[in-house]
């Protein structure tokens, strides 16, 4: 095969239940220019194993198996070998319509884009959910594109995309999670143009072992430090466009759902009381800004972490055995 025009990464640690049915959906691409590079992150399962069948299969696969690193230390093994002009990512438990990479490859080339993407189902058994991104396809300048992913309008996921491989000028952070998070507020400043379409393409599968619903107490202060990170990272680039009261509401917004993920998902009380103060310790260097620039229930959420951290991880994990639709999607993860 010639030099691919996208390469796919796809990050794999013991996910043998899954992997099949993710691989086959990248084999059945309309799309065919591609190559898919499979980072065995020191499996022991049979996933090794699967990875070197399909490769055995079919040369666009290609696999480097290598010690646990992580997820990032994964991506980044793999963004050394990739070849392709453009760069996309699967999750080795999530799947992917046929023609996504046909129609994310259109965009990006149709517009002279550096970023295009689709909008995605989140996946629990017997149930979706479906994000559409916008109410129709569309293309939006490199700032504007900064603001709606640096403010959580649109997603920071990097596994719904298509990136041109020369805006990708920062490794994934070694030994971090929510690292997509931390990668876009560098990625953007290299962005002149992203589209977007909204269909849903990719499948993501809310499953029981993932990052987001394990170790609650450090993935949530990860998601923190990120958040923070990538908002100073967006106010040096836009440069005279501060504005330290919306700043401060995405902050105050984002320790809030931190810590209360914490206090209804992690169970030991020490490591939840610990993982609260470390994010409010943080939180403390970010004033609290005038009500109007959030939502209310938010802003007094944030007060009262600010002000009695231990009612409010009280009151949130009360409020978690009333509240039937999270504890319903909860049921319904996969293994």
């Amino acid at each position: 095969m010639n030099t691919p025009a996208i390469s796919i990464i796809v990050p794999v640690y013991n996910m043998e239940q899954y992997l099949r049915e993710c691989l086959d959906s990248i084999k059945a691409q309309t799309f065919t220019e591609w190559e898919c590079i499979l980072v065995d992150d020191g499996s022991s399962d049979s996933s090794p194993a699967i990875c070197d069948e399909y490769a055995a299969a079919d040369s666009r696969f290609k696999v480097i198996h290598q010690r646990n690193g992580g997820l990032s230390n994964a991506r980044n093994t793999a963004l050394r070998t990739a070849t392709g002009e453009y760069i996309g990512f699967v999750d080795a438990d999530d799947w992917i319509e046929p023609g996504m990479y046909d129609l994310l490859y259109k965009m990006i080339k149709y517009e002279d884009a550096d970023i295009a993407q689709v909008g995605y189902r989140t996946e629990y058994h017997g149930r979706h959910s479906t994000k559409h991104l916008t109410g129709k396809a569309k293309v939006i300048d490199g700032k504007t594109a900064m603001k709606e992913i640096g403010f959580d309008r649109l997603p920071n996921y990097v596994w719904n995309k298509l990136h041109r491989r020369s805006i990708i000028t920062c490794d994934f952070p070694d030994g971090r999670n929510f690292e997509d998070i931390f990668v876009y507020g560098q990625w953007l400043k290299n962005v002149k143009k992203m589209a977007l379409d909204p269909t849903p393409m990719y499948h993501y599968r809310m499953r029981k072992g993932s990052i987001i619903h394990t170790d609650a107490a450090k993935n949530r202060y990860d998601y923190f430090l990120s958040c923070i990170d990538r908002m100073h990272m967006i106010e040096s680039t836009l440069n005279g466009e501060k504005d330290s009261n919306r700043r401060n509401a995405y902050i105050n917004k984002s320790a809030v759902n931190a810590c209360k993920s914490i206090a209804r998902m992690e169970k030991d009380s020490i490591r939840r009381k610990e993982g609260i103060s470390r994010i409010r310790e943080k939180l403390m260097s970010f004033p609290l800004p005038p009500i109007q620039y959030m939502n209310p229930k938010t802003w007094w959420r944030a007060r009262l972490l600010r002000e009695k951290p231990k009612l409010f991880s009280i009151l949130m994990r009360g409020v978690y055995v009333f509240d039937l639709d999270s504890r319903h999607r909860a049921k319904q993860l996969f293994d």
